[in-house]
């Protein structure tokens, strides 16, 4: 078997849900039919919803917990000297030992190992678009989130571990 001509480099970095682009609305589920306005971003940050509703599974628990927690998991496995995409495994490992169960695992394994929230863009700096993520952000955006865990995925050269040459 031939060996890949490049591999990926993971990153898990903070970010501030202000800044990211608004996602288009995905259409389904119910809740999620219309894009999220700006006043209702801005609102939000001022008066967060902590509370779940039960509209869909996106909506059905508290992402400023789940959020602060992957944010101190992943400081934490960085801390321990993981790389790459390990850092998601040992954050969602750790979880698991604090006996984080449910909905809030779920939640948290979405976002660390599953389908991490992933904006990609071309090479015009304002043209960007989620890869992934786009119903968790929404949901986080209806409840007011601040800060989230994003996963930058770079290709490298598999023999001079580089970015490939456009």
């Amino acid at each position: 078997m031939t060996e890949p001509a490049w591999v990926e480099r993971w990153s898990y970095n903070v970010a501030a849900l202000a800044t990211l682009p608004t996602p288009e609305a995905p259409g389904r589920p119910a809740c999620m039919t219309t894009p999220v306005p700006t006043w209702r971003r801005v609102y939000r940050q001022r008066v967060p919803r902590r509370r779940p509703h039960g509209c869909c599974w996106y909506h059905g628990g508290d992402w400023h917990h789940v959020n602060a927690t992957a944010i101190r998991l992943v400081h934490k496995a960085k801390t321990l000297g993981a790389t790459g995409e390990d850092i998601g495994d040992h954050a969602l490992d750790s979880a698991v030992a604090a006996g984080i169960t449910g909905w809030d695992l779920d939640a948290l394994a979405s976002l660390l190992v599953i389908e991490p929230i992933r904006i990609d863009s071309d090479d015009d700096p304002a043209s960007q678009w989620y890869d992934n993520g786009r119903h968790r952000i929404i949901a986080m955006l209806d409840a007011g989130v601040r800060h989230t865990i994003l996963v930058r995925v770079e290709l490298l050269d598999s023999t001079t571990g580089l970015p490939p040459r456009h």
